[in-house]
C-alpha cells in the first residue's frame, strides 16, 4: 500500500496548517557585489581572497553575556576601627584588618555566608566580636570576629496570611541593626511588610512583630530601612508606600541606581553625607557632602568611573570608607587628625614572599600514581619488600606457605648441575676445555658431625 504525496494533501488545508520550513538562502560567491560573475573565482582554491565571518549563536550570546556584579554593598567597622569587612553582590564577604595588611591591602579572608544571596548590610555588635549579616534571603546571621557561623535564625511560615502568627520572615530581607545598648537585641526589615525584633540567643521565634497593614487589599509594602534610635525607645521604619507628601527640603541632582545606597551623618551631625551614581563610561561617582540644615552642597569629591553605593564615617579612627560599583573600597583620612585605621597599614612595604610560598598554577605530573605504573597484584610474604595486610592476603598466606627459605641450596643448584651439562649457556662452551672437573663433597659438614 502507498501513501499518498504530501503535496497532493497540502492543497486540502489551509495556508497556516502544519509547519513552516524556511528555505536555505544560498550565496553564489562567484558574483560580485555588482552582480557580475567573476570568471576568475572558479580557479582560485577556496581560501583565497577575503574571507568572510560566519557568526555562530555562541558568538552572538558572548556579546550578550552580563559580567559578574562585585559591587560593594555592605560596609562596617568594628568599634574600636581595627578591622574592616565587606559585601558585595558576588555574596562575598571580605575581613580586612588595618593592623595585619601591608600597603598590598589584601583581605585575610573571604566567606561565602549566604549562599547565592545578595549581602545588603553588615554590622558589628557593641562589643565588636560578633556582627550582623542582612542578606536576599529570609533569615538573617550572625558572625564571629573571625567570620565563624554562630546562629541562623528561622524563616517564617508562607502559607500564614497574618504576619504576626509567623515566626520569621517569609520574604527577602533590606535591612536591619542592634540596638544601641543592649547586646543581645537586634532588629530585621523584610519585604513582607513586617519589622521583627530578636534575641540572639533565641533563633526558633522573634520577640515582637511591627506589621505595616497596605491600604491594597493582599497587598504588601516593602520595608526599606528600620533603625533604633539612640536612646532606643524608639524605631524609625521606611515602607515603601508610594504615597509620601512634599518633604521639608529636598537636594536635587544626586542620582542613585542602587538600593543598598545610604545616607549617613557626621560624627558632629552637622554634614549629611552620601554616595551618586554614574552610568558607565559617563563620568565620575561621587562622594557628597551637604549641610544638615540647607542641604546646600558643602563639597563633593570624585572616587572612581563608577556609582559610589555605601558611605561609612568612623567617628574614633576619623576616616571616611566608600564602596562603589566597581568592587573597589577607598578609605579617606586626614594626617594629622585621623589616628590608626589606614594609616597603619600604608607605610608598610609589602612583605617579600619567600621562595616557598611560591605557587604554580600547573598540574603536578606523578606517573606511578597511574594505574598503569602501579603493582597491586599480591605477592608472598617478605617478597618484593611487600607483606599483605588484608584479610585475603591473610588467609592465603596461611594455606599457601612459602618453602624457598627452608630448602637445602646444595640440591636447590645440584637440580641444574645435568641442564647445564647437556646444554651450556652463556660463556660455558669458550671455557669447557679448561675447566677444572668439579669435585663435590658427597655429604656436608652438618652430615658429618651427626654421625
Amino acid at each position: 500500500m502507498s501513501l499518498p504525496n504530501k503535496d497532493d494533501l497540502a492543497k486540502y488545508f489551509p495556508t497556516s496548517f502544519g509547519k513552516k520550513f524556511k528555505p536555505p538562502v544560498v550565496v553564489d560567491e562567484s558574483v560580485e557585489e555588482d552582480g557580475q560573475p567573476d570568471p576568475l573565482r572558479s580557479m582560485l582554491p577556496a581560501s583565497f581572497g577575503t574571507q568572510k565571518k560566519k557568526h555562530t549563536a555562541e558568538d552572538i550570546f558572548s556579546k550578550t553575556r552580563r559580567k559578574d556584579d562585585e559591587s560593594v554593598t555592605a560596609l562596617a567597622l568594628d568599634p574600636a576601627g581595627a578591622r574592616l569587612i565587606t559585601g558585595s553582590s558576588d555574596y562575598d564577604v571580605k575581613f580586612w584588618d588595618f593592623a595585619g595588611m601591608d600597603s598590598s591591602l589584601r583581605p585575610f579572608r573571604t566567606i561565602k555566608p549566604c549562599g547565592d544571596h545578595k549581602i545588603h548590610h553588615i554590622e558589628y555588635s557593641l562589643s565588636g566580636d560578633q556582627f550582623l549579616i542582612i542578606s536576599g534571603s529570609a533569615q538573617a546571621k550572625i558572625y564571629d570576629r573571625d567570620g565563624f557561623e554562630i546562629e541562623e535564625y528561622i524563616k517564617g511560615d508562607p502559607y500564614i496570611r497574618d504576619m504576626k502568627n509567623t515566626s520569621g520572615h517569609i520574604a527577602s530581607l533590606t535591612c536591619g541593626g542592634w540596638h544601641p545598648s543592649e547586646k543581645q537585641t537586634f532588629i530585621t526589615g523584610s519585604t513582607d511588610s513586617t519589622i521583627r525584633i530578636w534575641d540572639v540567643g533565641s533563633k526558633r521565634k522573634q520577640k515582637y512583630v511591627l506589621v505595616h497593614k497596605s491600604k491594597e487589599r493582599g497587598g504588601r509594602s516593602a520595608v526599606t530601612a528600620a533603625r533604633y534610635s539612640p536612646d532606643s525607645k524608639f524605631i524609625a521604619g521606611v515602607w515603601d508606600i508610594r504615597n509620601f507628601k512634599s518633604p521639608v527640603s529636598q537636594a536635587k541632582d544626586l542620582p542613585v541606581f542602587d538600593p543598598e545606597a545610604n545616607v549617613i551623618f557626621s560624627p558632629d551631625e552637622k554634614l549629611i553625607i552620601t554616595g551618586t551614581a554614574v552610568k558607565k563610561g559617563e563620568g565620575y561617582g561621587k562622594l557628597v557632602m551637604m549641610d544638615r540644615n540647607s542641604l546646600e552642597i558643602v563639597r563633593t569629591m570624585s572616587i572612581t568611573q563608577s556609582s559610589v553605593i555605601r558611605v561609612l564615617w568612623h567617628s574614633r579612627i576619623n576616616q571616611i570608607i566608600t564602596g562603589s560599583a566597581d568592587g573597589s573600597v577607598q578609605v579617606f583620612y586626614d594626617p594629622n587628625t585621623s589616628v590608626r585605621g589606614a594609616k597603619l597599614c600604608v607605610v608598610r612595604e609589602p612583605k617579600k614572599r619567600a621562595i616557598d610560598e611560591y605557587e604554580i598554577n600547573r598540574p603536578i605530573i606523578a606517573p606511578h600514581s597511574l594505574s598503569l605504573f602501579r603493582d597491586d597484584r599480591p605477592n608472598g610474604p617478605g617478597k618484593g619488600g611487600k607483606i599483605g595486610s588484608s584479610l585475603t592476603e591473610h588467609i592465603m598466606k596461611e594455606l599457601i606457605k612459602d618453602t624457598t627459605r627452608d630448602e637445602d641450596p646444595r640440591k636447590a643448584l645440584l637440580k641444574f648441575a645435568q641442564v647445564s651439562e647437556d646444554d651450556p649457556q652463556w660463556i660455558g662452551k669458550a671455557y669447557k676445555k679448561t675447566q677444572p672437573n668439579p669435585i663435590l663433597a658427597d655429604t656436608t659438614g652438618e652430615e658429618e658431625e651427626e654421625t
